[in-house]
């Protein structure tokens, strides 16, 4: 699938992409990492743009659904944020321990 840049904010691009079932979705890259190990996928890019400005602002998001979509949030916070105390607060927000297991597990592949 091809990506197509479509706004920086900071150090921060944003790409409107489609998925394996051709639906619409956006791509988050620090650039300050390698795109493997600093990207995430979202569905809007409000929801994108929030998020930048979130981590940017070392704010907390807001937990508008489930928990479960509260975890998977989180962990795009996560991979994308690259202040300790932030990432170390963003963990705390959430109680799955699987959650945690699973950061570890990706980032150490």
């Amino acid at each position: 699938m091809k990506a197509y840049h479509i706004k920086d904010i900071a150090y921060f691009k944003i790409y409107k992409t489609r998925n394996k079932n051709y639906e619409r979705q956006y791509i988050i890259w620090n650039t300050n990492y390698k795109f493997n190990e600093g990207h995430t996928h979202r569905y809007t890019i409000g929801e994108c743009e929030s998020i930048v400005q979130h981590i940017l602002n070392k704010t907390n998001p807001k937990r508008l659904k489930g928990w479960r979509e509260f975890n998977d949030l989180i962990v795009s916070y996560i991979r994308l944020a690259e202040d300790e105390v932030y990432i170390n607060h963003l963990l705390n927000l959430v109680s799955n321990r699987n959650i945690v297991k699973s950061i570890l597990d990706s980032n150490a592949g």
